[in-house]
């Protein structure tokens, strides 16, 4: 196990990968080696593969801001304007999990 950030990483600077959002939020980092976050203001979430550029996967995400993985590694959203709990499906649609 990694004692330090350095044993990590090569360096612990900050690097600034994209820009043009109004509130980031919710970073998730994906098993499969890319980075999902929410754009709270805008009501959008995006994925960010290294070296690429920030990709939209959803609008109208009802002001999304924390996500998480279920026991079977589905993307669970919290939305706050909904007021609702959604889940990412494989298939690209959403199940609604808990609301008001």
């Amino acid at each position: 196990m990694a004692e330090t950030l350095s044993d990590i990483v090569e360096s612990s600077e900050a690097e600034r990968l994209a820009t043009g959002f109004v509130f980031t939020e919710g970073p998730l980092w994906h098993p499969d080696g890319y980075l999902l976050f929410v754009d709270i203001r805008r009501s959008q979430i995006f994925k960010l593969v290294p070296g690429g550029e920030p990709e939209l996967i959803r609008e109208n995400s009802g002001e999304s801001n924390g996500m998480t993985f279920d026991a079977q590694g589905r993307v669970v959203i919290c939305e706050m304007i909904n007021r609702q709990v959604t889940r990412m499906e494989t298939d690209g649609s959403y199940t609604v999990l808990a609301d008001r």
